[in-house]
């Protein structure tokens, strides 16, 4: 008994399952060369995943009503997934996504041999070594300050400032503790040096500003005002992934991008100061004047780390760090922040400075923005080319710069 041929309908389909390889390899090729920026690929595949065949499926729905049983055995499958994904979360978490931080809002380095002591700090000497007959100089900061992306700990510029100066000073028995760690901003610094300062003696307090710390700021402020001075750091598996897949995708709001797609609307340009969750770069995009009272948060935090300083008989300076941005748009062609983070054209990106500017003017300590040592420095590049923090070079620079200002202040000097 010979069996029935396949009728046309069946060869054509049978002939498209066949192509279909070649199509999706080709359309990718294709993709490959016409979107040289992977970041922007990225949001057109996540685009047509997320929101254009899910619609596709709606409108073939009646079809696939007739396929209930397997629909069904797919969303419970997906849902156990998720729900084992969620039950084994905190611990990927914390094996895999931060295994050098604590997990809670301060998030402070774990000990780590080689890189940091007890209370996270660097380098990994006990803090009962620092003795209060030496010059030591504690600096606050984000990765910028702690040498984030630096092979060989410890790294960053306190150390090279450190290094210069006990080579100008050989008189001065000169130590350097560099508080410095990964997605820190002042809230949280002045929280650090109060709890654990004063076993470190300091003479000078130097603390570092980073374009990040305004938004960082007034996230952390929330949080602590809402939940207590003392939190955990509530971050499941699915935030760490989205966090992942924003900055994979150089984007500062992945829900708010994806609901912008949805509406068939265009994103909001610039939200207003006010609003709940802005930009992590609010104040380099837009007039300085829309963003002074979200940064008088970042101000008032910067006078009580000042507070504790005194408090701990200890001098204080603040430095503002500049981002490549702002001094060498050139730089750093594979930014994995992406440019609709912080683009290079933006016609605000030196507001920041003005601010500190006229913050200089009123304060009573030494502000030193560092933004003109960055753009007349003859070394170039002075950030890696895959990531915004700043190379080996750009650390000379900014360590010769402290290093210059810290003596002309005369902060050395017999207290």
């Amino acid at each position: 008994m010979t069996e029935p041929s396949p009728s046309p309908a069946h060869r054509r389909a049978l002939r498209a399952l066949r192509a279909l390889p070649w199509s999706v390899g080709l359309a990718a090729v294709v993709a490959l060369l016409v979107f040289s920026n992977r970041q922007e690929l990225g949001r057109h595949l996540l685009q047509l995943l997320l929101v254009w065949i899910p619609i596709a499926l709606l409108l073939h729905l009646p079809s696939l009503r007739r396929r209930w049983r397997q629909l069904l055995l797919a969303l419970g499958g997906l849902a156990l997934a998720l729900l084992a994904l969620a039950a084994v979360g905190p611990l990927l978490v914390a094996r895999f996504a931060m295994p050098l931080y604590n997990m809670d809002i301060d998030h402070r380095p774990k000990p780590a041999e080689g890189r940091f002591n007890i209370d996270g700090v660097a380098p990994d000497q006990p803090p009962e070594s620092y003795q209060p007959d030496e010059f030591v100089i504690v600096f606050l900061g984000d990765s910028f300050t702690q040498g984030f992306e630096l092979e060989d700990p410890p790294g960053g510029f306190p150390f090279l400032v450190e290094a210069t100066l006990k080579r100008r000073h050989p008189e001065l028995n000169l130590r350097v503790a560099n508080f410095g760690w990964v997605s820190s901003s002042p809230v949280l610094q002045a929280r650090q040096l109060r709890d654990i300062g004063a076993a470190y003696h300091p003479d000078l307090v130097v603390q570092c500003l980073d374009m990040t710390d305004f938004g960082n700021d007034l996230s952390y402020a929330r949080q602590l005002e809402d939940a207590g001075m003392d939190i955990d750091l509530d971050l499941s598996i699915f935030d760490v992934a989205e966090v992942w897949l924003s900055w994979t995708l150089g984007l500062s709001d992945l829900r708010g991008w994806l609901r912008a797609r949805l509406a068939f609307a265009p994103q909001q340009a610039q939200p207003p100061v006010n609003a709940a969750d802005l930009p992590p770069f609010f104040p380099l995009l837009q007039p300085l004047e829309q963003s002074e009272a979200a940064l008088a948060e970042t101000w008032a935090w910067i006078l009580a780390t000042r507070d504790v300083a005194r408090d701990l008989d200890a001098d204080y300076a603040l430095v503002v760090l500049p981002r490549y941005q702002q001094f060498d748009p050139t730089q750093c062609p594979g930014d994995w922040e992406g440019p609709e983070q912080l683009p290079a054209d933006s016609p605000h990106l030196l507001e920041p400075f003005r601010w500190a500017e006229q913050r200089r003017q009123q304060a009573d300590f030494p502000v030193w923005p560092l933004l003109e040592a960055f753009q007349q420095a003859p070394a170039r590049p002075l950030v890696f080319d895959h990531d915004p923090h700043y190379n080996p070079a750009g650390h000379r620079v900014a360590a010769e710069a402290i290093a210059e200002r810290i003596e002309a202040a005369g902060l050395l000097e017999a207290r």
